[in-house]
């Protein structure tokens, strides 16, 4: 199997097209990663608060989603800090 994708022309027209493209969008990827990260925690706030006013599930779960929440929101602030850190760099550090 592990043969077939890496003799794969189409696997590889893609990763040469790919690889230009993102190395001068560095940052599109986190960009992305944290897009997607807002979007599942904005999905996940409005899902569990509804299941648990429509009485479908008990409260009890809204605090078993504590951790779940809690970690949207590490993921966030892990990529905003990763983004923030290659533009400020070691001149931002050295200014103060």
């Amino acid at each position: 199997m592990l043969r077939r994708i890496d003799r794969s022309k189409r696997l590889s027209r893609f990763l040469k097209w790919i690889s230009p493209v993102l190395a001068q969008r560095r940052g599109m990827p986190m960009l992305v990663g944290t897009a997607i990260v807002i979007l599942s925690g904005l999905c996940f706030a409005v899902v569990i608060p509804a299941l648990v006013i429509s009485d479908e599930v008990s409260a009890a779960l809204l605090w078993i989603c504590l951790p779940l929440g809690l970690l949207y929101v590490g993921l966030f602030v892990g990529f905003l800090g990763f983004m923030l850190a290659t533009p400020l760099g070691e001149a931002y550090r050295s200014s103060e």
